[in-house]
């Protein structure tokens, strides 16, 4: 059974949802908050009073310990000089009388025994102590053993939480030694009136509505509030607050119990941790809730007048929005009856009124149908597009104004015309059939073609062809809509030529080029013909480039491809790749010495020299050549032969040219793959370092070392550093390689530091790249932290061509490692330039001499004179010397001789590894050192000396 609603009961039913419900939850939810809140703030309150009570409390009892530890004082000097009781007396009662709290004062003996002793009440003052009411009760022997005599006696302050019922009251003691801690010669016990103690502070605490009392750790009471008449044992064990604090159980202070005086209250408890006693305050329950039930009552008034409030608003507005709902709908009742005469409704709500607005539109288009019709006659005529309107015969029964001015038909020349009139005749027969098919099968056909103009012209047009079909299905008429794409296509061919010539000189592109070579080989092939490929590279363009500009070397470039084109035969073709480079395609030659001709012409009609812009510029070519079929059969390879001929050509001196030889690839592929190999060699950890010593010529000891890189490749075995460095170099892979070789050879440093071995510097090569990084001394900082190695036991060697390639900056770096600590030389000295004004400048400290020099020492003259000048060069600007590279004794007495201060070489040691490197360190520092004199032979131990 499906209910039915009335759109106002609907609304009025949505209201009471949309208003009742939330408000209600929001009420509860607001009241429960807002009780919570109140009721907290509240014990909020009575616990800060609590804790303002402990404070006082705790004051109390510290000013009366104060009190007794002040008048022990001048007793110990009483007993200790005349033990005059009198005078304890009088002491004793000038106690009684300042603090009414105090009820009794003992003065005991170590035993137990009382010395002297004062009651607080009229009928013993004055008289004499043995008359003491207190001394009849007294036990020396339980006294001595009493908690509070033993800890007087150990120099401690004692204060019990337990209170004694006596008929006069409740009491709690405090006792302090007299006499020195170390070793007391009495005890003062106080007892204390807990009542008259708490008398003491409460007016401080007297707040309306609070009962605040203290009870002790046996549940008794302390004090007696107003109005309230304890038992005989002023226990009260029996309140559940109490019997919380007995049990040292957690109480909540929500929880409502009954009170002091029987009736319900909420209460907050806090430990006076001192005495063990606990400090509770009790307010009324009503005290507490009705304030917050007047609040909330006021609270519901205002929602419950605020919720009537919004039901009558709520009424009004469904009866403002239902009575315009009803009107509309009886407006559509007679849009049912054929009447379209505009609603008159008004409306205040937008919504309401865009419904009438809507009604009156769709009456209004109704009713102006006929104009519809119209305009769309007016839009047929008006289109840019061209329109005809055809029969199932073909024939032409309208046209549109876009259709005459674009084709130059009249609409008399083509009414009643077949289509066929608008034919080019560029498309068979077997075209129309496929566009025919199409428009039986989909109902539409969309393509280009051509067609003629009235003037016979042909142009290309984008047709859309589109059957009309009646209510039955048939077809009545077909539309055709074109648009004339002469512009498009002139605009295609254009993009087609910049995608095939490049932009600067007119000439093909490489896309152009391999495509026009790919054919000329087929063709080659197919004849049994050769073809000559050359890759052309202008000589320095970079430098033009970089000093005039790289507006004048493009204006260069195009002079110099007009030139190339003049040059080369009617039947050859040229192309620019990019940049400077240059290919050009001689075909169908009979002898090599016809390209070798074209490579003649080529590089002579460069050499008048070119003008540009008024300046005069000569430019020189290197040409490599490749043969098809002899050095390549396809696109990529001669193109590439050619241009591994162009870098022989550049290393043979530029402005030559060479053919491409097989050696020439197979040294280009190696170099490929020795770079790959060498991209995986860091990964697969297939390097490692070789030591060589460096040996002192003075006390024929070991002064340091020089960490040398091997690769040990799985493939080729071990390789030179010779073959893969200069590869390094070229790729960058020496950045991350010196990394490595710096990593290493620290941490292999500090770790035989570690073993005890005396610290020697480790020599480490820094490649030109390495030295030009951005962020090397922070690197070399970074790998020195992590490996722990002082600075001062690393040497940087840096050679001469390297500093000088930027001074300033070169300085700057090698400033900054000299203040790190970090040691620098100069390595292969004399083999490049370097200007001693700079040296000078440089932080350096060892110079060291090139093997070259070294190695013809005792053959070369002229290698004598520059090894001595450079020992004595840096001695006179305060550097360390060394010479590498020495293998025969000759060498070494030679440089001993002149005061070279250190020796590398394969005399000593070739490099070794860590492990026999090792060896060497403990042969060298086990032995004792024995200064070496001039023309004395070493007595060095090496690990395999050079025979």
């Amino acid at each position: 059974m499906k209910l039915r609603f009335s759109l106002k009961t609907a609304w009025y039913l949505l209201i009471l949802m949309i208003g009742l419900v939330p408000l209600s939850i929001i009420l509860l939810w607001a009241s429960f908050n807002y009780y919570n809140q109140l009721f907290q703030n509240a014990m909020n309150q009575e616990q800060h009073y609590n804790e303002e009570i402990n404070i006082h409390l705790n004051h109390e009892i510290k000013r009366l310990v104060t009190l007794l530890e002040n008048k022990s004082d001048p007793m110990s000097y009483t007993l200790a000089h005349n033990n005059d009781k009198h005078l304890l007396d009088e002491l004793l009662g000038k106690v009684i009388s300042r603090e009414k709290s105090v009820h009794t004062l003992l003065i005991l003996k170590p035993d137990g025994s009382i010395i002297a002793g004062l009651e607080n009440h009229d009928k013993v003052i004055g008289l004499p102590i043995n008359r003491h009411e207190i001394l009849t009760h007294w036990d020396p022997e339980k006294s001595r053993d009493a908690p509070e005599v033993l800890y007087a006696l150990q120099g401690k302050t004692y204060i019990s939480g337990n209170t004694i019922n006596h008929a006069e009251g409740l009491f709690f003691t405090l006792s302090v030694p007299i006499g020195p801690h170390n070793d007391p010669q009495a005890v003062l016990l106080a007892s204390i009136d807990a009542r008259i103690f708490w008398d003491d502070i409460k007016e401080h605490f007297s707040r309306p509505g609070i009962t605040t009392y203290l009870v002790d750790n046996q549940g008794m009471l302390l004090n007696l509030p107003a109005k309230f008449r304890p038992d005989s044992s002023h226990s009260l064990g029996k309140v559940e607050i109490v019997r919380a604090f007995l049990d040292n159980s957690e109480w909540q202070q929500e929880r409502v119990y009954s009170g002091l005086y029987g009736k319900p209250v909420f209460g907050t408890l806090t430990s006076f941790e001192k005495m063990g006693w606990g400090i509770i305050s009790e307010v009324e329950k009503n005290s507490i809730n009705k304030p917050i039930y007047n609040a909330l009552f006021k609270i519901g008034t205002i929602v419950t007048f605020a919720l009537i409030l919004f039901l009558w608003l709520g009424l009004v507005l469904v009866k403002r929005i239902t009575t315009p709902i009803t009107a509309i709908s009886n407006d559509f009742e007679r849009v049912a009856k054929q009447d379209y005469s505009p609603a008159r409704l008004e409306s205040p709500l937008r919504e309401i009124q865009s419904l009438v607005l809507g009604f009156n539109q769709m009456a209004k288009k109704i009713g102006d149908s006929q104009e519809k019709l119209l305009q769309a006659s007016v839009v047929f005529e008006s289109t840019a597009e061209g329109v005809v309107i055809t029969n199932t015969r073909q024939e032409i029964v309208a046209v549109n104004n876009a259709f005459t001015q674009i084709t130059g038909f009249a609409k008399t020349d083509v009414i009643g015309k077949p289509a066929s009139i608008l034919k080019s005749g560029r498309h068979d027969g077997s075209f129309f059939d496929s566009m025919n098919r199409e428009i039986r099968e989909f109902g539409e056909w969309q393509g280009e073609i051509w067609n003629r103009k009235k003037s016979g012209e042909i142009f290309p047009e984008l047709l859309t062809i589109n059957k009309v079909q009646n209510a039955r299905g048939e077809i009545t008429h077909y539309v055709g809509v074109f648009t004339d794409i002469t512009s498009i296509k002139r605009s295609e061919a254009e993009l087609t030529y910049l995608a095939h010539h490049d932009p600067l000189t007119g000439l093909a592109n490489r896309l152009l080029l391999n495509s026009n070579l790919a054919q000329i080989i087929k063709r080659a092939n197919r004849k049994n013909q050769e073809i000559a490929v050359l890759f052309l590279d202008l000589d320095r363009f970079k430098n033009i480039n970089d000093s005039m500009g790289h507006p004048q070397g493009d204006r260069l470039l195009e002079v110099v491809a007009s030139r190339l084109v003049a040059n080369i035969r009617d039947m050859d073709m040229i192309a620019r790749l990019g940049g400077d480079e240059f290919v050009i395609i001689a075909d169908s030659i009979n002898h090599v010495s016809e390209a070798a001709q074209i490579a003649e012409n080529t590089l002579a009609c460069l050499t008048n020299p070119f003008q540009v812009n008024g300046h005069e510029i000569f430019v020189n070519a290197s040409i490599g050549i490749s043969l098809f079929p002899k050095d390549g059969k396809d696109v990529e390879t001669l193109i590439k032969n050619a241009d591994a001929a162009m870098y022989r050509a550049k290393e043979k001196g530029r402005n030559n040219y060479q053919f491409y030889t097989e050696e020439l690839t197979v040294v280009a592929f190696e170099k490929i793959s020795l770079e790959t190999s060498l991209r995986h060699a860091l990964n697969r950890n297939e390097f490692l370092l070789h030591y060589q010593p460096q040996i002192s010529l003075f006390t024929g000891r070991l002064v340091g070392m020089e960490a040398l890189i091997r690769w040990e490749c799985p493939e080729r075995g071990m390789i030179s550093p010779a073959t893969f460095i200069p590869v390094a170099e070229e790729t960058g892979l020496i950045v991350p390689i010196g990394e490595w070789v710096l990593r290493t050879a620290c941490k292999q440093n500090q770790q035989w530091i570690e073993k005890g071995y005396p610290p020697v510097p480790v020599s480490v090569n820094l490649s030109a790249r390495q030295f030009h990084t951005q962020g090397l001394t922070s690197l070399v900082s970074e790998i020195l932290a992590s490996s722990g190695l002082d600075a001062k036991h690393l040497e940087l060697e840096l050679t001469e061509s390297l500093m000088m390639q930027d001074v300033d900056l070169s300085i700057k770096i090698m400033e900054e490692f000299d203040q790190m600590g970090v040691k620098l030389s100069i390595d292969d000295f004399g083999t490049g330039y370097s200007s001693l004004n700079y040296m000078k400048s440089f932080p350096i400290y060892k110079l060291k001499i090139d093997q070259s020099f070294v190695r013809d020492i005792g053959t070369d003259r002229d290698n004598k004179q520059i090894v001595v000048s450079i020992i004595m060069l840096g001695h006179s600007m305060n550097l360390n010397v060394i010479a590498e590279g020495v293998e025969t004794k000759e060498q070494l007495d030679y440089l001993r001789d002149y005061h070279c201060d250190e020796i590398q070489g394969y005399y000593y040691s070739r490099p070794v590894p860590p492990d026999e490197f090792e060896s060497f360190f403990k042969k060298q520092f086990e032995t004792p050192s024995k200064p070496v004199a001039k023309n004395q032979k070493f007595k060095l131990h090496t690990l395999r000396p050079k025979s």
